[in-house]
C-alpha cells in the first residue's frame, strides 16, 4: 500500500520488511543495530548513472574487515 514519508523522518522497518522506492528518490538507509543486515536491489545497474552519494566516503562498496581466513579462493590467483 503506497504511503508518502515527510522528508527527514525516519522509517523504521521490522525484521524480515522492505520499502521500495520510485527512481529518482533521494534515499539513505543505515542500521538500527549491529545485528541488522541491509541490502538495496536497483531496477537498473549502472554506476555512472544510478548511483550517487551525497557524502563522497560512502562510496558504493564499503570496506570490510576480515576476522577469519578464507575457506574459498572466490578468485583464482
Amino acid at each position: 500500500m503506497p504511503f508518502e514519508i515527510i522528508p527527514g523522518n525516519p522509517l523504521v522497518l521490522t525484521a524480515g520488511s522492505r520499502v521500495t522506492l520510485v527512481p529518482g528518490v533521494w534515499h539513505e538507509f543505515y542500521p538500527s543495530s549491529g545485528e541488522c543486515v541491509i541490502g538495496e536491489v536497483s531496477t537498473a545497474n549502472d554506476d555512472l548513472h544510478d548511483n550517487f552519494f551525497l557524502d563522497p566516503e560512502i562510496g558504493r562498496f564499503p570496506g570490510i574487515e576480515e576476522d577469519e581466513p578464507a575457506a574459498v579462493a572466490l578468485i583464482g590467483t
